[in-house]
């Protein structure tokens, strides 16, 4: 009868209390709020969850603090109030009758600042000096980028590919003062198919016009005029994959390698003087392909806005 006594009454109580929410939403206030396995500061972390998330966790804590949650990898964990927009139950009842808090916008614009190696190998230039020291070169520049969905990002990429080495000519001994330049522009489109913190990875493709490629010698035991240049705007393209790890909501660090393709047509002068030598061969000018394709390697710094 004990038994009977106390289930009616834990029916009856249940009948007439108001009825408990199983879960609340919220939204994560805080970048890279970890997920623990446990609920506790130090628990395993198996996620981490960035500013303006929408997440639905337990209605009451554990631990004093921690709110059940399900991570954006799917997985079951914990997470710390203090990383959390929690509202009372009223005006959290009152904010569900207008459809639920807004969601935070992602930050849509970034510009970037990159510096690193361009693995060009031009063998047509090198040939003439038996040697490879053309080969490689710096290359510097920066990207504007607008992020218009949650994946994809259209991007405007400008670059200054050089490379400067003093070399000697094989059959005529004149020793040379060399420069190869480059000023890449290109529009590109950007795909991120991994988002979760720490990093996120994209791939992109990129084309425009190399303006200003140019192949420079300059034939240091010639009196002036010694120096010859030429030049042309070669069509350019690239494929990159970008690795990116945010720092806040506003900056991030990044890397990134790919593969170019740049090559002129064959560029030729008749220019006798000094520099223009370099093209003489066995007492005939021959043309030079400008050839920088190749691997590029950079690392970076953006500032999102």
């Amino acid at each position: 009868m004990r038994i009977i006594y106390i289930s009616a009454l834990a029916a009856l109580s249940l009948m007439v209390a108001p009825p408990a929410r199983a879960a609340q939403d919220t939204t994560v206030e805080k970048d890279n709020a970890p997920v623990r396995q446990e609920p506790a500061d130090k628990g395993k972390i198996i996620d981490y969850m960035q500013a303006g998330d929408e997440l639905r966790v337990s209605s009451f804590p554990v631990n004093g603090s921690f709110y059940k949650v399900r991570a954006r990898n799917g997985q079951y964990g914990w997470i710390n109030a203090k990383h959390l927009s929690l509202k009372p139950a009223a005006e959290e009842e009152e904010s569900s009758d207008k459809g639920g808090p807004e969601p935070e916008r992602d930050r849509r614009f970034f510009v970037r600042a990159l510096g690193g190696l361009d693995l060009f190998k031009p063998g047509d230039l090198n040939d003439v000096f038996a040697f490879s020291e053309l080969n490689g070169g710096w290359m510097a520049g920066g990207e504007l980028g607008w992020r218009f969905s949650n994946r994809f990002t259209v991007i405007l990429r400008q670059e200054v590919l050089l490379k400067d080495v003093v070399a000697r000519e094989v059959s005529t001994q004149i020793v040379y003062n060399l420069g190869v330049r480059s000023y890449p522009l290109m529009a590109g489109l950007d795909f991120t198919f991994i988002k979760d913190f720490p990093v996120q990875i994209s791939v992109g493709i990129f084309a425009g016009l190399a303006i200003n490629t140019s192949f420079a010698a300059e034939a240091l035991s010639i009196p002036p005029p010694n120096r010859t240049i030429i030049r042309s705007n070669p069509f350019t393209t690239m494929v990159r994959v970008g690795v990116a790890r945010p720092l806040g909501r506003m900056f991030s660090l990044y890397g990134e390698v790919g593969y170019r393709h740049l090559k002129t047509e064959a560029l030729g002068t008749e220019n006798g003087n000094g520099g223009g030598n370099v093209f003489k061969i066995a007492g005939e000018w021959k043309p030079r392909v400008i050839d920088l394709s190749g691997i590029t390697l950079a690392a970076g710094f953006g500032f999102h806005f």
